[in-house]
């Protein structure tokens, strides 16, 4: 999505891919820049066309996770060959995680790296703008938004609604393009997304519009007319603002959807409390044994006990592992699937399973031995209480 901004307001200029002639590439400049932003010095490299006169300028905006100037560098040596000056540089690592991040620093980032760029000899200053990819599709509207400073904007693989419901949406074509389906969709994309929250016009073009064959895997060079097309539209702002065009939106297998609030029982807290609870319950019982066993003791380990204690504890404290790594990024590579889940989602909901029949069996035992096994037999049921509506809320005990 091209964007023109003018007078502090963003004009929308969905462009269409059209069939231009390649620029006829100049040789480029590069040199090395530094600016401060939230007390963070960011480095950056400025590659430039050689000659001519004053430039227009792009600085270029990250995606999501980890990067430096040398993942944009093939677009910005493309872009000095068009013409136009552009800013790549260093993301911030500080302040910046999987758990912490915040878009208006990133977009203070952003608006340090322009101030760069149009103090930079040989840059027209009134015609710099930004470039944003993926999570930048939201920070460079929302640098632009922020100065006047921004006289355009361009956005690829952007998205037009809240970051969680795009990660819910991501997840869930991730997980069903791996084969996956069932609870395990739901709850990655759905109960998973909830708690942690508290469309191109280049056909055959993945994210970040590099040619792919089915949308998901990227293959070298550009979508065919990308680059193109930015160099026209950047260089054309020259006459004024281009006049607006889209092409209609693309077919999905799957529409995004807005995520419904929690209720209190489904806060993060909530559920914390309740794993954490089950999780101490299973694992006292094996626990106070070997205390009692260490005092000389005799301790009667009666057989489903151990079952519960067991199969308790690999199913809470397995799900908290497989959670993390989900979360962490395995849920766009979910690996081997077997009836629709992946070997650990199905050991898992097998272990869940055998927590339900073992807790019967003690249960049924526990009442015919008249509460035999005192307090702690008692608490080990108790955690298995706790464990059934929770494995009920997170998939581990639905189809």
């Amino acid at each position: 999505m091209l964007l023109w901004k003018r007078t502090g307001a963003i004009g929308a200029a969905i462009a269409a891919v059209m069939a231009v002639s390649s620029p006829i590439p100049a040789a480029a400049s590069a040199g090395d820049v530094s600016f401060t932003s939230h007390g963070v010095t960011l480095h950056g490299t400025v590659v430039a066309p050689e000659g001519g006169g004053a430039a227009p300028g792009i600085v270029m905006v990250h995606g999501s996770g980890e990067h430096d100037r040398d993942d944009y560098r093939a677009e910005a040596e493309a872009f000095a060959k068009a013409g136009i000056a552009t800013l790549i540089y260093d993301k911030r690592t500080e302040g910046y995680s999987l758990f912490e991040r915040d878009y208006s620093v990133l977009a203070d980032d952003a608006l340090a790296a322009v101030q760069a760029l149009r103090s930079r000899p040989g840059v027209d200053p009134s015609r710099v703008g930004v470039w944003g990819l993926s999570e930048g599709g939201w920070v460079a509207p929302l640098a632009a938004s922020k100065s006047e400073d921004v006289a355009f904007v361009v956005t690829i693989g952007a998205n037009g609604v809240s970051p969680d419901r795009q990660q819910s949406w991501a997840f869930e074509t991730y997980l069903r393009r791996g084969g996956v389906t069932g609870s395990m969709v739901d709850m990655v994309a759905s109960t998973n997304m909830r708690t942690l929250a508290g469309a191109g016009v280049f056909p055959q073009a993945q994210h970040a519009l590099r040619p792919t064959t089915d949308g998901f895997d990227k293959l070298d060079g550009f979508a065919p007319g990308y680059l193109d097309l930015v160099g026209t539209w950047v260089n054309g702002l020259k006459d004024g603002p281009v006049r607006p065009s889209a092409d209609p939106p693309p077919v999905q297998a799957s529409q995004s959807a807005a995520l419904t609030p929690l209720a209190w029982y489904e806060t993060p807290w909530s559920q914390i409390a309740v794993w954490a609870l089950a999780l101490l319950a299973f694992a006292a019982y094996p626990v106070t044994a070997l205390f009692r066993r260490r005092r000389g003791k005799t301790v009667p380990l009666a057989k489903p006990a151990r079952w519960l204690a067991s199969t308790g504890l690999l199913a809470t404290a397995g799900f908290l592992v497989y959670y993390v790594v989900l979360t962490t990024g395995a849920a766009m590579a979910p690996g081997r699937v077997l009836l629709g889940r992946t070997l650990p989602w199905l050991a898992l909901q097998l272990i869940a399973v055998g927590v339900v029949a073992a807790g019967a069996v003690t249960a049924v035992s526990w009442w015919r031995a008249k509460g035999g096994g005192g307090i702690r037999v008692g608490l080990l049921l108790a955690g298995a209480v706790l464990f059934i509506p929770w494995a009920v809320h997170w998939g581990l005990l639905v189809p």
